[in-house]
């Protein structure tokens, strides 16, 4: 057994340190116990490099290398210092279930291909800032008992890190997500999760039962980003970022109410001002009951119908008044409203509507008051102009009812009715503080 140990530590030294050199040949250490430092510096690995299930007892060196083919080092243990600064993976590498005992450090390295991290454990501090993953990067069930940043990192396409554990400081300042990221099940509750000058493009995937914590006061969402939460979160965000929130459709009525309850309780509540984050919390508010439109707090017990019903009256209140929270949606069917019995009066009674707004205008008749004798612009003008005075009348004048014909009257009556309706939902059902919080948009 000595002989064979001293073999392979002679071996090690003469296989293991390499500088600017072109490896022509496959790399085949599985199950290897290496005891010296591995230094492979610039070099490039033309064939496969597997070092599966391999113990490196000493600090390994593969700085600014490059593999040109499959990389696997699954269940490998770095005992000491893992540096792959500044290395280039042209195609799949392979590091699930790995164990990472001390100082781990992919620094600006670069991912071509698939990079999996999944269920490896960082007991050292784990360095990815400037990487850059051209493609999916998997990092679930990854556990990082250290300091972990991915400062200015770029993700091109899916990242997740679905169920990880982060101990420690998780640092995501100026990183670029281009792509969806999965973070629901990770354990985020020590510190918050740092995202200062993050770029998130697409969907953000958040919750845990724990209630994860991040920081996006300093995030950039572009259009299309969203931030779909699907379990507790503790959130610092402006007030206008609420709106890149969604509840993920496959939660209940109550799961979603008991998210946003402790949302609104974590995150925007200050027991010395109850009054501080008012805004916030309205909008919170609004965000739920759009979250839950289709949805009822009773669709276990009623019936279809019921069901149907109230989905129908939510669908109506949301487009109309958005629920309330958004009661100045009316002014948008108020105007096609006009336009519309403006448009029934001019191809049904232009020559009475003319004449009724010289008539109580007392103007000195400088012709004849028929419509046939105006142009069509002049028809149209005067019709919107009668359909915003019926819309916007609270009591119809005598003259009004008393000088149209029958048929005339009841498109009036019809028209004045709506307004009425209108103008009462728009008293009665605007939420408290609705319109304040419209108007605080123009400013």
């Amino acid at each position: 057994m000595k002989c064979i140990y001293l073999l392979i530590i002679i071996f090690t030294v003469n296989v293991f340190s390499k500088q600017h050199e072109k490896i022509n040949y496959k790399i085949w250490f599985p199950r290897t116990l290496i005891s010296e430092e591995v230094r492979y510096i610039f070099s490039e690995f033309e064939q496969d490099v597997y070092y599966m299930e391999t113990v490196f007892k000493e600090d390994v060196y593969f700085y600014q290398s490059t593999f040109k083919k499959y990389s696997n080092f699954i269940s490998t243990t770095f005992q000491r210092v893992a540096d792959f600064e500044a290395s280039t993976f042209q195609q799949k590498a392979a590091f699930s279930g790995v164990t990472f005992l001390s100082e781990s450090d992919f620094h600006d390295a670069t991912f071509l291909n698939s990079s999996k991290f999944c269920n490896s454990k960082f007991f050292g501090s784990a360095n990815f800032e400037g990487c850059k993953f051209s493609n999916n990067a998997d990092f679930s069930y990854s556990h990082f008992h250290n300091n972990l940043t991915f400062e200015n990192a770029e993700f091109r396409n899916f990242c997740d890190f679905k169920a990880a554990r982060f101990d420690s400081q998780l640092t995501f300042i100026n990183v670029k997500f281009y792509s969806p990221v999965d973070f629901r099940f990770a354990e985020i509750s020590r510190s918050f999760a740092d995202f200062s000058k993050a770029t998130i493009m697409d969907t953000i995937y958040i919750g845990n039962a724990e209630c994860q914590r991040y920081d996006f006061k300093q995030t950039f969402f572009r259009k299309g980003a969203r931030i779909v939460i699907c379990d507790f979160v503790d959130l610092q965000m402006q007030i206008e970022k609420i709106r890149f929130l969604e509840l993920d459709r496959s939660l209940d009525y109550f799961k979603k109410n008991d998210i946003t309850n402790i949302l609104k309780e974590n995150s925007f509540k200050d027991q010395n001002d109850p009054t501080k984050f008012s805004l916030e919390r309205f909008e919170l508010e609004y965000f739920f009951k759009k979250s839950t439109l289709f949805q009822s707090p009773h669709e276990d017990t009623e019936s279809f119908i019921a069901r149907y019903f109230y989905i129908l009256k939510n669908l109506l209140y949301y487009v109309t008044m958005g629920f309330g929270y958004r009661p100045f949606i009316l002014a948008y069917w108020v105007l096609g409203l006009i336009v519309i019995f403006g448009g029934i009066y001019f191809v049904s009674m232009p020559t009475s509507v003319r004449a009724y707004l010289f008539a109580v205008s007392k103007m000195k008749k400088t012709g004849s008051t028929s419509a046939r004798n105006h142009s069509t612009f002049d028809n149209l003008f005067y019709c919107l102009y009668f359909s915003s005075l019926v819309f916007f009348t609270i009591k119809l004048k005598l003259e009004m009812l008393t000088y149209f014909k029958s048929n005339e009257k009841k498109i009036i009556a019809v028209q004045w009715s709506v307004g009425i309706v209108v103008l009462v939902s728009f008293l009665t059902l605007s939420k408290s503080g609705s319109i304040l919080s419209s108007l605080k948009t123009f400013f």
